[in-house]
């Protein structure tokens, strides 16, 4: 809540000039209290709020029971800069004044004065009519620093005509996060929009802390209420949201939510080193888009089919039937760790699932008779690098394959485990001479073979990272 400081021009407000001057000039004020002319009276007050001078505050408080709401103004400006607490009282009647303006100085004196005494009559005051008078009596409140006011915020939060910008504004300024277990009560209320107005604080407050209450708002009945729980769970990438999410999604009814989720599980179960994550999901039959925003799509070749996958749609690939991508500059392959994963339905024994380079260069994921195989070439005379599992994949059923590059070494993961090593002297030399293909290596290849893949793959990833074992394991256990 943005704060206008209007109180520092009330002299300019009420057509004075405030002066400065010694004791006969405060002398002289006083008296000028008590003059018949209304605005020899209020701008005597004015004036007065330059001397600080604890003599001159009962003459102020006197000044607050004028019949002229100009001269309760002024007089309400000087006791906030004399801050003497003995002028509470008379301050805090004032914020019933039937004048807005007077309301408005009387609020910005406590805010000055800093009273703690004062907490419940400006929370009265955050039902004022006027919005100046709220704001000003919301500044007051922050400036009181009592963490006890936040008690009294819930229950404004939770009244039907609560102004909920600035009541929203102090709870946040007041209680942070030590406000999370009241606003976690207020998102059981029998009304909706109170129930919002508490998730909006939670969303507003950006802590992971939130995460249990707002894994709680899947649960409402409330449609936007479960849309902004996921949209917010998203943005605070936290593990302990995906089970729920999946939950919901298995459960929720409403097509636009349900595709909401369906990109929430996603990012989040995403690596922060991914660099492509080809899904098949949606394609449409030409194009495989890279769910990463950073290009290198592919163009399906021979009229590969989409069909079912292990997580939404796949791609079935047979003889000419594969995704090429070209050299993609966006996914390199040089100079660094690298891991490749994807879900395999074979129903031949031998077959490309990923590939790039050839006989100079490259990388290949494949199966060998059934064996799950990863290796790499570094250089045209030198050997293929080549780790191997020892038992074959079975066909037609659903399998998770990964190959990883460390540095002085390769490896093949099935279903979460390491199945095969070999030790290499360093990462990829360079980009290869030729290009990407999903189902197939095109030309010659940096390792055995070339041949097409048969069967169905999915969820296809590439990481400029060398995934660790629990890396692994993890995205074979949430898609197995």
């Amino acid at each position: 809540m943005s704060h206008i400081r209007i109180a520092w021009f009330a002299s300019f407000a009420l057509g004075v000039v405030v002066l400065t001057g010694g004791p006969a000039s405060v002398a002289g004020h006083l008296a000028d209290l008590k003059s018949p002319a209304s605005r020899i009276r209020a701008r005597a007050a004015s004036q007065l709020a330059a001397a600080r001078d604890p003599a001159i505050v009962p003459a102020l408080i006197a000044a607050m029971a004028d019949a002229e709401a100009s001269v309760r103004r002024a007089a309400a400006r000087a006791l906030g800069e004399q801050r003497d607490r003995k002028a509470v009282p008379v301050l805090l009647k004032a914020l019933g004044d039937r004048d807005e303006n007077v309301r408005f100085y009387a609020a910005h004196a406590l805010g000055e004065i800093k009273d703690k005494s004062s907490a419940k009559g400006l929370l009265a005051a955050l039902s004022d009519p006027a919005y100046n008078v709220r704001d000003e009596a919301a500044w007051a409140l922050r400036e009181l620093h009592d963490p006890s006011v936040a008690k009294g915020l819930y229950t404004e939060l939770a009244r039907d005509e609560a102004d909920v910008p600035h009541v929203s504004w102090l709870i946040k300024h007041v209680a942070g996060e030590k406000a999370i277990p009241e606003l976690t009560t207020l998102l059981k209320h029998e009304k909706a929009a109170i129930r919002m107005r508490a998730l909006s604080l939670l969303v507003d407050l950006k802590s992971r802390n939130t995460v249990p209450a707002l894994i709680g708002c899947l649960q409402d009945p409330d449609l936007a209420m479960r849309t902004l729980a996921v949209t917010t769970l998203v943005g605070l990438r936290d593990e302990r949201a995906i089970e729920p999410l999946k939950a919901l999604a298995a459960r929720e009814t409403d097509a636009g939510l349900k595709a909401v989720l369906q990109e929430a599980i996603r990012r989040l179960t995403m690596h922060p080193a991914i660099v492509a994550y080809w899904s098949f999901n949606g394609c449409d039959g030409k194009t495989v888009r890279n769910e990463v925003p950073i290009g290198g799509d592919g163009e399906i070749k021979g009229e590969a089919k989409i069909v079912p996958g292990k997580v939404g749609e796949g791609i079935l690939c047979a003889p000419d039937k594969y995704v090429a991508f070209g050299q993609p500059s966006v996914l390199p392959i040089a100079q660094r760790p690298l891991t490749f994963t994807a879900w395999v339905k074979p129903t031949a024994e031998t077959g490309v699932v990923i590939a790039r380079g050839g006989a100079f260069s490259g990388f290949s994921l494949y199966l060998n008779k059934g064996l799950p195989t990863f290796g790499i070439h570094l250089v045209q005379d030198g050997p293929a690098y080549l780790a191997i599992g020892e038992k074959p994949l079975p066909m037609g059923e659903w399998t998770h394959l990964a190959g990883v590059v460390r540095k002085q070494a390769v490896e093949v993961w099935v279903n979460g485990s390491l199945v095969g090593t070999a030790k290499t002297p360093s990462y990829l030399l360079n980009n290869a001479g030729q290009g990407l293909e999903i189902g197939f290596d095109v030309s010659n290849s940096p390792c055995e073979l070339v041949d097409a893949f048969q069967g169905v793959i999915d969820e296809v990833r590439m990481y400029h990272a060398d995934l660790t074992a629990e890396d692994i394991k993890k995205q074979h256990d949430r898609e197995k």
